[in-house]
């Protein structure tokens, strides 16, 4: 059922790995029509994601002239860690975490790179309280978000862990993302799965979760 493949993959933002893996494993087994589809969204994922990882860098450098400390979080992460275009990892927004007592400077900086402040009274009602700001859209790309943490997890986690954890064990990203930080590989591992499994409760997200922990697992960089 080609209809609901494409459906599925296209609610899990996995167009573009769709492709490469039917490229790559049964080519001669899809539709043309289904082929031609997912060689344009490809295209087209792939140039919003290299336009992303250069919003990010952007953004990085900054924070960085008003002496921001910032963390990746989630796929931002993955991708600073794995692959700097974002494209094996498609996602439509950026997760970073500040320290709290930084949230105007970083609002402020995040502004001056060129992103708007989500003014939604409905969006600022919901996530009152919440850990991450409103967020920050993209004005050059229609749909890009970047979303401004204050801590790891809603107030109400359970989880003995926390933001203090994440910046204890963090490590310097490299070009070209540097002056950045990254959670530890297993921070990451555990946070990937974490926000998967309790904060979604497992209903959506399922090739992003996935294809995040195999690029953990394969980077020889977890300590099992």
């Amino acid at each position: 059922d080609w209809r609901r493949m494409l459906r599925i993959a296209e609610d899990e933002v996995a167009t573009a790995g769709l492709w490469r893996a039917l490229k790559r494993e049964a080519p001669t087994l899809v539709p043309t029509e289904v082929a031609e589809y997912l060689a344009k969204n490809t295209t087209m994922s792939d140039f919003r994601m290299q336009h992303l990882s250069g919003r990010l860098q952007g953004s990085v450098r900054a924070l960085a002239a008003r002496g921001v400390r910032v963390l990746f979080m989630k796929g931002a992460a993955v991708g600073a860690m794995s692959d700097s275009t974002f494209c094996s990892r498609p996602m439509n927004d950026i997760d970073i975490l500040v320290h709290a007592a930084d949230v105007t400077a970083a609002s402020d900086a995040l502004r001056a790179a060129g992103w708007t402040f989500s003014t939604s009274p409905a969006i600022a009602d919901l996530l009152a309280g919440h850990h991450h700001l409103p967020p920050f859209l993209d004005p050059q790309l229609p749909g890009i978000r970047l979303e401004l943490h204050l801590s790891s997890f809603p107030p109400e986690h359970p989880f003995a862990i926390g933001e203090e954890d994440f910046w204890r064990d963090a490590v310097a990203a490299t070009a070209p993302f540097a002056g950045a930080s990254l959670p530890s590989a297993e921070h990451l591992l555990f946070h990937t799965c974490v926000h998967f499994a309790w904060s979604h409760s497992m209903s959506f997200g399922t090739w992003r979760t996935i294809r995040s922990v195999a690029a953990l697992a394969q980077s020889g960089q977890v300590d099992w």
